[in-house]
């Protein structure tokens, strides 16, 4: 973690604007003003949405009102400071922060990013909505302006207006401020300079976060990355964190699948997904045994799947994944686009499900295969049936999950406790002399909102 003054106005900095591209608001902001700037967010990989039209298209809820809980949290996990805030020991004087979210409101205030809504009695207002002058101060800080200095928070409007970041839109008068606005905001500022830096906001945050990357450990990369080897043999510099690529299935509901049970004739409407974002630019590099099933790429890497018969097939997707660079001693700079291979596997039935061989697990009408590494963040606990050749059983033994609580429960499902604490939990299953190895995967707290 950073230290000083100095560093810590620079994490603000890539703090606030990680906010800028994940909240999003409009109170008073042309609905297709707002659309245009949240399109081109998107197009920059900076602002996502809450989800996904059939078409694949994403959904900007630009009439969304976030609170101040949700923003502080969106904008430590947008930084990858999610585990840092967790594991950390944060003393606030907040008394009405929830417990979901004391971790990242302690690590935002001890970092200078906020300092509550009250100085005679200590409160954060969680649940209050974000206004337009705390979203806009947050901005100004972003660009190095300090409040009570160089403006009053209470009109921070006058200085962006000034600044070209805002066009009068915004005052004392404004009731509602919603995720348009944030969009149209969060575009805006982009070209401006930063407070003693000859650099535009977007390459301040670039060159924190670089920065901020390069003091984290080097971390093992999963077995499926595939990187483009670069011309120099400088190592490469990944912009993105590591993730684990799922996809959703649009007629089910099902969300974080990597093994799917579809029947017989029947076409399923795909999306891929990684790190949280839907992912559109991508390709089905081999798909094995095409007598289960066939494969569609439509508009922005929306997959139709249709089961064409009973089995089991291996669909290998190819998918962009970040950028890598390099600055050489020259000072030219090389890059190019990072892509990973994953592999789903897809069963085939007729009848009323297939029978995956071995030993599996079920949760949730999900099928994991033996190898399989899969994970969610939602509630504490995970509860699996154990499969051996499509037939539940209850006679096993479970070795593994170090660091985490489990039980065989009286029903013969397994109950395992992961308290959001983050890491990679393998564990192995064995039934009768068979065994399924799997890993549990936990990166931290989500919260339900």
């Amino acid at each position: 973690m950073f230290g000083g003054v100095i560093v810590k106005k620079l994490l603000s900095m890539v703090l606030i604007l990680a906010m800028l591209f994940s909240l999003a608001p409009m109170a008073f902001g042309a609905e297709d003003e707002a659309k245009k700037a949240a399109d081109s967010l998107n197009k920059l990989g900076l602002f996502a949405g809450t989800g996904t039209n059939p078409d694949g298209t994403p959904i900007y809820n630009l009439e969304g009102i976030p609170t101040r809980s949700q923003a502080i949290t969106m904008l430590v996990k947008l930084l990858g400071k999610e585990t840092e805030a967790i594991n950390g020991t944060w003393e606030m004087p907040f008394t009405d922060v929830a417990n979901w979210a004391k971790p990242f409101v302690g690590y935002a205030y001890a970092n200078g990013l906020t300092a509550g809504n009250s100085t005679t009695q200590p409160t954060f207002g969680g649940n209050d909505p974000v206004t337009a002058e705390q979203y806009l101060t947050f901005v100004l800080k972003a660009l190095g302006y300090e409040a009570g200095k160089d403006f009053d928070w209470r009109k921070a409007w006058e200085l962006s207006d000034q600044l070209g970041i805002t066009d009068g839109r915004y005052n004392e008068n404004n009731k509602t401020f919603l995720r348009g606005d944030i969009a149209i905001i969060s575009e805006d500022a982009l070209d401006k300079p930063v407070v003693g830096k000859n650099m535009a906001l977007i390459t301040m945050i670039r060159q924190n976060l670089a920065a901020a990357e390069a003091e984290e450990p080097e971390e093992e990369q999963p077995e499926e990355l595939e990187v483009e080897e670069p011309k120099v043999e400088a190592p490469l510099k990944p912009v993105i964190p590591e993730g684990i690529a799922t996809l959703k299935i649009q007629e089910t509901g099902d969300e974080d699948v990597r093994v799917f049970q579809g029947k017989v004739g029947k076409t399923y409407t795909a999306t891929l997904w990684y790190d949280g974002e839907q992912v559109k630019d991508l390709k089905v590099a081999k798909s094995e045994n095409s007598k289960v099933c066939t494969v569609k790429k439509g508009s922005n890497g929306v997959l139709s799947i249709t089961t064409t018969g009973a089995g089991e097939a291996t669909l290998t997707i190819e998918f962009f994944a970040g950028y890598w660079e390099h600055e050489n001693e020259d000072g030219t700079v090389e890059g190019g686009k990072i892509y990973k291979t994953t592999n789903m596997h897809w069963y085939g039935y007729s009848g009323d499900s297939y029978k995956i061989p071995g030993v599996s697990l079920r949760q949730r009408g999900q099928y994991y295969e033996n190898g399989a590494r899969f994970g969610d963040n939602f509630g504490e606990y995970h509860v699996f049936d154990i499969m051996y050749n499509g037939q539940q059983v209850t006679d096993y033994t479970v070795t593994g999950f170090e660091g985490l609580e489990y039980k065989i429960q009286s029903d013969g499902t397994l109950l395992v406790y992961h308290h959001h604490k983050a890491g990679r939990y393998p564990f192995t299953v064995t039934h009768n002399g068979n065994t399924g190895s799997f890993t549990l995967v936990v990166s931290g707290i989500r919260p339900n909102w």
